[in-house]
């Protein structure tokens, strides 16, 4: 889900999860191997082996060391199609090891075939989000190096923090973000990165303090303020007191539609659908609830949903909404 004010990155649903211990235990080693002999399984889908190789590189960017790993990974990388990241990782491996000369001759080979046309491979049957989750991993490992020889610069961590958080690392992105408060605790985009975090997670008491932060900064540091910042600080607003509402009439589905879109205007789609949600446990019969969460799950491409819904706005309605029909039917024929 896309978040219309966030920086200048995509904010995926923050999944709870931590960082893999990198000890490696011999079931890790045995789930990892499974998953790479699925990955080289031909008769599977190409899109779920992609989805599978982004898990690996999950793994690999959480075991730096393992070097069998890292090398399974970029020719795996280089057999989807992603030629430059593979290729990356290759030659970060030679690094390490200057006199492995099996290395070498294939990061020679890869640089020859890269001056061929490249044959049919998975990169065409790629979703737009499953190359998305592969150049995230790539920005990732290059702000490695450049953390390494710039540890100071606060605006490093804030970049690889979010990257971390579009590939479902919370724990790994609060951390970078929090490091560059440690760095400098008037950094503008980290305060308002952790705004969004809180906000994504219903913590909108803690996002409201980190705008409040953020506002005292701007002050004292002179900063220009950004547009996005306003928007965020009004949108915020707008839903803390909705869900005053919401506390203070529980049973008035109004409520719940209206923070439904307040959320869908700012492309928020799995928070729209979860405000919904809550209103059809007060009002489970209520057709406008469901023809809006028909609609979200449409935006959302959750096309199945949004028919099912549809269905049960038209059953309780008692008719069909022509243009709500013509817009989420029309695009599946």
């Amino acid at each position: 889900m896309k978040l219309f004010f966030a920086c200048h990155i995509t904010i995926l649903s923050l999944i709870l999860s931590a960082f893999l211990c990198t000890g490696c235990s011999s079931f890790g080693k045995r789930n990892t191997k499974a998953l790479i002999d699925q990955i080289n399984d031909s008769t599977m889908p190409a899109e779920q082996r992609t989805l599978l190789l982004a898990e690996l590189g999950k793994r690999a960017l959480q075991q730096p060391d393992n070097s069998a790993l890292q090398r399974d990974y970029a020719r795996l990388l280089l057999a989807a199609g992603f030629a430059s990241s593979g290729l990356k990782i290759y030659r970060e491996e030679l690094a390490k090891y200057p006199d492995d000369k099996e290395l070498r001759a294939r990061i020679v080979n890869v640089e020859i075939s890269g001056m061929i046309p490249p044959a049919d491979t998975q990169a065409g049957l790629l979703t737009a989000e499953q190359v998305m989750v592969i150049r995230e991993l790539d920005s990732i490992r290059t702000l490695d190096e450049i953390i390494a020889t710039h540890p100071s610069e606060p605006r490093l961590y804030v970049r690889r923090g979010n990257h971390f958080l579009v590939v479902d690392q919370e724990s790994a992105g609060t951390w970078d973000i929090k490091k560059s408060l440690t760095l400098d605790p008037c950094f503008a985009d980290a305060l308002f990165s952790l705004a969004v975090m809180e906000m994504r997670k219903g913590n909108n008491m803690a996002s409201l303090n980190n705008m409040h932060q953020l506002e005292d900064c701007i002050d004292k540091s002179d900063l220009m303020p950004k547009q996005t910042w306003a928007d965020f600080s009004a949108f915020l607003h707008s839903i803390i007191e909705t869900d005053s509402l919401i506390r203070e009439n529980p049973d008035r589905p109004d409520n719940y539609l209206n923070k439904a879109i307040l959320y869908a205007r700012g492309k928020e789609y799995d928070l729209a659908i979860a405000a919904l949600d809550d209103g059809l446990m007060k009002s489970p019969d209520n057709a406008r609830i469901y023809a809006f969460r028909a609609l979200i799950h449409h935006a959302a491409g959750n096309q199945e949903e949004a028919l099912m819904d549809l269905e049960k706005a038209e059953r309780l309605g008692g008719r069909i909404d022509s243009e709500l029909s013509k817009q989420i039917r029309g695009s599946n024929k």
